[in-house]
């Protein structure tokens, strides 16, 4: 599996569009998509922007499909070695930790649609007060 269809795995399964995706670290609409459907490379440059826009993602995950997907917290990962008694309440707080870190994800890719939106309402409203401006010069 190339990286570009591991992206796409990951972000299918958080519900994140590529479209917010796209926006949100600043390339072409489509790009993502167009890299999919060719299953063609993708830049180290986007991984970048990918990767810190998206601090949980895991790059080793990304670029060669080893280990987990996501990066769990290190502060749960050092007390995972503390004692054998702590374990379970270790593993809770990791799955804790993971669910929080797709909230996470959840929260950053619609705050990205957010603002997109309110971005697209800023154009239409500029747009309504141009037409508005024409037709009373009329």
């Amino acid at each position: 599996m190339k990286p570009i269809e591991r992206l796409a795995l990951y972000f299918r399964q958080y519900n994140i569009r590529f479209s917010l995706v796209e926006k949100s670290i600043g390339i072409a609409n489509g790009y993502l998509g167009k890299q999919v459907k060719n299953q063609s490379s993708i830049g180290s440059d986007i991984l970048e922007k990918i990767c810190r826009a998206y601090p949980n993602l895991n790059p080793t995950w990304l670029l060669t499909g080893n280990g987990p997907q996501q990066i769990l917290d290190a502060d749960v990962q050092r007390q995972s070695t503390t004692s054998n008694e702590d374990e379970a309440t270790v593993q809770l707080s990791g799955t804790m930790q993971k669910e929080m870190d797709l909230y996470k994800l959840q929260v950053e890719g619609l705050v990205a649609q957010v603002d997109y939106l309110r971005r697209e309402i800023k154009l239409q409203n500029e747009i309504i007060k141009m037409l508005k401006t024409g037709s009373d010069g009329q």
